[in-house]
């Protein structure tokens, strides 16, 4: 299966890299301190998912599970689960270390069966009220599908 991203922006480059970018990008923040060798793991472990995924041979529910549950949107969301982070407190600059949570939502649409297509990438919170991670899961969800059906009409860019 083949890998190709949209997200109603343009793509400028191969679409593994573009979509390492988009994780990055969720991942950085404006208090996350990276380090060029951390940097490059993570985007290799991001790369590696991406091609695992497309061979088939990420690990169900763990690494990869189906999202949404709609008949007309073929949804799966792709898991990293324990992403290294560094965060510096603006105040104290006091360096902590944590764990994040990326998801990649992309579909598998049945009218173009050797692809599937990233479109949204988001870093899970997690709070005490499980109704309010409920709510904002389903808001990125809400997303992706939106960018789904947005390219239904262009094919996604395909």
């Amino acid at each position: 299966m083949n890998f190709h991203w949209f997200d109603g922006r343009r793509i400028t480059g191969d679409a593994i890299e573009e979509a390492v970018e988009r994780c990055m990008d969720t991942v950085r923040g404006p208090d996350r301190v990276w380090n060029p060798y951390a940097e490059i793991m993570l985007k290799a472990e991001f790369k590696n998912y991406l091609r695992r995924a497309a061979r088939g041979t990420l690990r169900p529910i763990s690494q990869v599970a189906t999202v949404g549950h709609d008949p007309e949107i073929p949804m799966f969301e792709i898991r990293w689960q324990n992403v290294n982070v560094t965060e510096r407190d603006p105040e104290s600059g006091e360096l902590t270390y944590s764990k994040a949570l990326v998801r990649m939502y992309h579909t598998e649409p049945l009218v173009e069966p050797d692809f599937f297509i990233g479109h949204h990438v988001h870093e899970k919170i997690i709070l005490e009220d499980p109704k309010e991670i409920s709510r904002l899961q389903t808001k990125e969800i809400s997303k992706a599908k939106k960018i789904y059906r947005d390219g239904v009409n262009v094919r996604w860019g395909l």
